[in-house]
């Protein structure tokens, strides 16, 4: 079930939104986070993912790791940019799928954003 996201696929790049840093819907399934958005795609053979936001409730993480990806921050929203959903990154650990981007981010608020984009071999 998708909430308080949107995405978007512009030709050759994605953009997946969170439309309100402050929304919450409900504790994560550890107790440990409060989730913000969530969001996934399988329709696009180029490139799938899979993007959640969280608040995490007892430490402050402020992660900035990952590869092709942007991000910037207008008013309250957030936006993930993946520039090339062509690229290609090599095999994933379970050596199924393919690479295309991965992300974790702390983007403000006390919000961090995971997000992995991949393709079938």
């Amino acid at each position: 079930m998708s909430y308080n996201a949107s995405f978007e696929w512009k030709g050759n790049t994605l953009v997946v939104r969170i439309h309100d840093l402050n929304y919450t819907h409900g504790t994560s399934s550890s107790g440990r986070a409060w989730k913000v958005a969530n969001i996934t795609d399988r329709s696009n053979y180029r490139m799938h993912f899979t993007f959640n936001a969280y608040k995490p409730k007892y430490s402050h993480m402020d992660p900035e790791q990952g590869y092709n990806y942007e991000w910037r921050q207008e008013g309250n929203s957030v936006y993930i940019t993946v520039p090339n959903i062509d690229a290609d990154y090599g095999d994933s650990n379970s050596g199924l799928t393919r690479l295309v981007m991965h992300c974790q981010q702390g983007v403000g608020n006390g919000v961090v954003v995971q997000m992995t984009g991949y393709r079938q071999k």
